[in-house]
């Protein structure tokens, strides 16, 4: 979702859940630009062991502020021929006669622009716009290709004292005159309360693979602006999947890192963001 769905850890992954308790699993991220979909799973318990599985049969009931989009039976993946909207607040409720009923709330941020521009391979961000404060930012670049997928830029470099360091590692491959050695893995990550003080973000993103460029047709920029839930839930996605394995003697000093998830008496994530691109030709 490499990191957070573009930012990215993506949504649509496969579950790995360890849990104890058969519930019901959500697993959506609304979003203006993409129709609703909602993923619905259960938890079960055999032989002691934790398996996940599709849900079907369950009763929903899905709102946009105060108006009702969805109440009725789903299949495994409700999908509405919806855009969601910026701004609007969602609430969902899944009822199963097998499992505890669940709800969730969250909201979708307005979207943050900014002003890009590209010289020598540093990108430089600035004149932020934004009709919210204290909403986190999540900034990840992409190689643009004529013939593949995008690939996101694995390093990207900077100094910016703003910027969280839940993903920095230092001395990286490069020793840049303008933003040091120190690196991101994958996203900048920038607290709500920081995003009003950014007057400029200056980095230079670096692919952490080889690959060939004969087809690279540049680099697109994405800003996404984070509900509080998908904001936790990338942050705490990252910080498990980063964590030291088992034979590694740094584990010793490793405290266990739970996702974090706003199903009520469930588990998984229903979170809500937006997202502005800026492509930038090379």
């Amino acid at each position: 979702m490499m990191y957070c769905s573009s930012c990215s850890v993506d949504f649509d992954s496969k579950i790995d859940i360890k849990s104890e308790r058969e519930c019901i699993v959500v697993n959506a991220c609304l979003q203006p630009d993409s129709l609703i979909a909602i993923r619905l799973y259960a938890n079960t318990i055999e032989d002691k062991k934790s398996k996940v599985i599709p849900l079907e049969g369950a009763h929903v009931i899905l709102k946009e502020n105060d108006d009702v989009l969805y109440d009725g039976v789903s299949g495994a993946t409700l999908s509405l021929h919806v855009n969601p909207k910026a701004g609007g607040n969602y609430f969902l409720k899944v009822i199963h006669s097998d499992y505890p009923e669940v709800t969730a709330e969250t909201r979708i941020p307005m979207p943050i622009y900014c002003t890009v521009l590209s010289k020598d391979h540093l990108l430089n961000l600035s004149d932020f716009i934004f009709s919210e404060t204290d909403v986190p930012l999540w900034i990840t670049t992409m190689a643009i290709f004529s013939d593949t997928t995008p690939i996101q830029y694995g390093e990207l470099y900077t100094n910016n004292l703003l910027i969280d360091n839940v993903n920095r590692n230092e001395g990286g491959m490069i020793l840049h005159n303008k933003v040091g050695s120190g690196y991101h893995d994958g996203f900048l990550r920038i607290k709500g309360k920081y995003v009003s003080k950014q007057s400029e973000i200056l980095y230079y993103p670096m692919l952490s693979r080889s690959i060939i460029w004969e087809n690279f047709l540049g680099k697109e920029v994405r800003l996404i602006a984070a509900s509080k839930e998908y904001d936790l839930y990338c942050k705490t996605y990252y910080q498990l999947i980063s964590s030291p394995v088992s034979n590694d003697l740094s584990s010793i000093l490793y405290q266990p890192v739970s996702v974090y998830s706003n199903i009520e008496r469930g588990l998984g994530i229903f979170a809500g963001k937006s997202e502005t691109s800026y492509f930038i030709n090379e």
